[in-house]
């Protein structure tokens, strides 16, 4: 196996590498979006259960403040109803009436303060819930596909390393400096294929020379400089 071939192998698996880490990387990010669901689902939950919180406190003043207001109208009956003759029951009748009053009042205060509370908390649930609606329909069921995915690919790789490793002890130390120095400085493409007679990197004519010195040994491309494979 020639040195201009085997770097052209080598080129090919270290592109695909370059892909592979590519994706590896992209992969990653989406599995943070996954992970910004996890934690809207968690936010909406935790918005749901302090509305409902919020909705028990509400229906509990509600519900006490029904009970004074009943027993103010049984006291107000019993009060006018003229039934009551004893001076010290009617005293006791207006100081109990007054108390409810007081109650009352209380209560309507801090019912006022729980509605209040409850419309900020369910606004909370609802813009949590809307987060976790958007996040669901774009990431949604994904998961375990980009998990596979990314198995797949970090076994491909793993299986291109040991390519790779078998291609470097085939290469002089001099040829595989000059092809990564060539990667360094050609965005990762430092061996280029003889298409039809043009260079495929950057598509210049090649003279007829240039291609027979590349097939009877190494050249470069005179345009971009890379290593020519003649194939």
């Amino acid at each position: 196996m020639g040195i201009t071939f085997t770097l052209y192998r080598l080129q090919q698996v270290d592109s695909r590498l370059d892909r592979i880490q590519q994706r590896l990387e992209e992969i990653a990010g989406l599995l943070t979006d996954q992970q910004a669901l996890t934690r809207a689902q968690a936010a909406f939950q935790q918005s749901k259960d302090a509305d409902e919180k919020a909705a028990q406190r509400q229906r509990r003043l509600e519900d006490e403040l029904a009970s004074v207001r009943n027993k103010r109208q049984a006291n107000q009956q019993r009060l006018y109803s003229g039934q009551v003759k004893n001076p010290k029951a009617l005293q006791d009748l207006q100081e109990e009436a007054a108390a409810l009053e007081r109650r009352i009042g209380e209560l309507e205060d801090r019912l006022l303060e729980a509605m209040i509370a409850r419309e900020a908390t369910a606004a909370a649930r609802d813009e949590a819930q809307n987060a976790l609606r958007v996040l669901e329909a774009r990431l949604g069921g994904q998961h375990a596909i980009w998990l596979e995915e990314r198995s797949q690919l970090e076994a491909e790789a793993n299986r291109l390393q040991g390519q790779r490793r078998s291609l470097l002890t085939q290469l002089p130390a001099d040829a595989l400096n000059a092809y990564e120095n060539l990667r360094q400085r050609k965005r990762g493409r430092a061996v280029a294929r003889i298409d039809e007679g043009a260079c495929d990197a950057c598509g210049a004519m090649l003279p007829p020379s240039l291609i027979q010195q590349a097939r009877q040994g190494q050249a470069h491309c005179s345009a971009c400089g890379r290593i020519l494979y003649a194939g």
